[in-house]
């Protein structure tokens, strides 16, 4: 396959993705004025909470954060696998050459590849890891807490 046809795919691939998640993030947006509405109805959402005040807080809440990081995990894993190859090959390449060139370390053999796996390997699990504890670590209050705060915040 031509790198420029892959290349080429994996944008679009990219894109496509990112598009549908800008939808569900507009989606949500819309749906939570509707949320809004019903629960100012019920009683739930007092008088005094404004309509942008709870669409923040929903969308705080309900967004699709996951889908979103994951997003962020395969964007930078499509950039920074690719250029953390380049640059292990480059390092493994001076290494080599300044060890005196012993062919079993060469560049294309059966242990530069298993090396090469290994570094890009390596690469995913640490940007799966930076983002899992991104993730884990700004969870959003659930939205009957949020909805708590924003009756208590201005009824005094």
């Amino acid at each position: 396959m031509d790198i420029v046809f892959a290349s080429v795919l994996l944008a679009s691939v990219l894109l496509f993705w990112g598009a549908v998640i800008a939808w569900r993030w507009h989606s949500t947006f819309q749906f939570s004025k509707q949320v809004f509405v019903a629960r100012r109805r019920s009683g739930e959402v007092k008088a005094h909470v404004n309509e942008t005040d709870f669409v923040e807080a929903y969308m705080r809440s309900e967004g699709p954060r996951a889908a979103t990081y994951i997003f962020v995990c395969a964007v930078s894993s499509a950039i920074l696998v690719p250029l953390g190859m380049i640059s292990f090959s480059v390092a493994w390449q001076m290494c080599w050459e300044l060890t005196g060139a012993n062919e079993v370390f060469q560049r294309g053999t059966m242990v530069h590849i298993f090396a090469m796996m290994l570094a890009g390997m390596a690469t995913m699990i640490l940007i799966s890891m930076f983002g899992m504890r991104h993730f884990h670590s700004n969870v959003p209050v659930r939205l009957s807490k949020a909805i708590k705060g924003l009756n208590c915040s201005k009824s005094d």
